[in-house]
């Protein structure tokens, strides 16, 4: 009952960990604001004991199950309360007496959210992809090509325009492949929201939560032995390449560190197109063996994302001499752009 506390606080409310530390901390105080000082006391002499109950429940291994079911719950009835904010009255004669055309509604509703997703994941992609361009090309000449003089190796002018032209190019590529959910999904929203507001179509059947399996410790070493061979062996084989076509050591490098950011912002931009899918994709032959190689790289990305998001001097270096003349330069765009459009409205006026 914990977990779906914490999930439905978390998915529908959006609550980080801190706030649900203090949303727990409530749970297991209810009388916290009314609390004597004699109340006050208690709880400090047993604070050390309340607070690992909390985390107790904030790293359970239901948690992420349990999030994936009001996860979906949230999207019906986030879809639901569009559907009756357009018109009260109407969807609920449509819900009562007219149930075809209350599927429509909430298949309207549905085509409108993924549009926006679509929308979303456009506009995400266009300015990550600028970003990531301007960023490459600066890095190029204040990094590379004085790396690469300073340890005596020849600058290979190929290299750097694969180094500038690759990053973004990958990006545009994963985002034109990344897809909104269609018609199955929308069936399914219709269903799940159904199921919410007739009872007699109120799911019976119970949900069952796998407990975490417990493997041996030969097991864990066998696995994650084979997981560091599919780590060497993709950043092997793409290493093997560069040499290849004589990439300098720096050059590999840069590509490697952009190589595994640009996944890992890849997989994150693809939040933008799945933000209202509650069918989960499916595995097949072709999906196994690309995530067998691809998900190290992602696992290095995100572990590159959270190591220089603590080190202030890459931020600084990131957000001033890079990050900030493109705000600059997107907010002169989006402006212009604004201009440009209300002098065509005065000139059709």
């Amino acid at each position: 009952k914990i977990q779906i506390y914490v999930g439905i606080y978390s998915k529908l409310f959006k609550y980080d960990d801190a706030m649900l530390e203090y949303m727990l901390f409530h749970y297991f105080n209810p009388k916290w604001n009314e609390a004597a000082d004699e109340d006050i006391a208690l709880v400090a002499q047993h604070y050390w004991e309340l607070r690992d109950v909390i985390y107790q429940q904030l790293r359970h291994y239901f948690r992420k199950q349990v999030g994936k079911i009001v996860q979906r719950y949230t999207i019906y009835f986030s879809i639901l309360q569009d559907a009756i904010a357009e018109d009260p009255p109407a969807t609920y004669d449509k819900l009562k007496e007219h149930p075809d055309q209350f599927k429509k509604l909430i298949a309207k509703v549905c085509e409108r959210r993924y549009k926006e997703s679509r929308a979303r994941l456009r506009r995400g992609a266009i300015r990550s992809i600028i970003y990531i361009f301007l960023t490459k090309a600066i890095l190029v000449f204040i990094l590379e090509i004085p790396a690469t003089m300073f340890l005596g190796e020849e600058i290979k002018y190929y290299s750097l325009v694969v180094n500038v032209l690759f990053p973004p190019a990958l990006l545009f590529l994963i985002a034109l492949m990344t897809s909104v959910p269609a018609d199955d999904n929308t069936a399914q929203i219709q269903a799940g929201i159904e199921e919410v507001v007739f009872s007699e179509k109120k799911e019976k059947h119970p949900v069952k939560l796998s407990y975490p399996t417990k493997r041996k410790a030969a097991a864990n070493i066998i696995f994650g032995f084979f997981y560091t061979i599919t780590f060497l062996l993709s950043f092997g084989l793409v290493i093997w390449a560069l040499v290849q076509i004589e990439f300098s050591l720096v050059s590999i490098v840069i590509f490697l560190f952009f190589l595994s950011l640009i996944s890992f912002f890849g997989i994150r931009l693809g939040r933008f197109a799945r933000a209202y899918s509650v069918i989960e994709a499916r595995e097949n032959l072709f999906s196994f063996i690309a995530n067998f190689f691809y998900v190290p790289i992602v696992a290095m990305g995100k572990w590159l994302t959270e190591t220089f998001s603590q080190i202030n001097v890459f931020i600084f270096l990131l957000d001033f001499i890079i990050e900030a003349p493109f705000k600059i330069f997107v907010e002169m765009f989006e402006q212009w752009t604004a201009y440009v459009k209300e002098r065509k409205e005065g000139i059709v006026e």
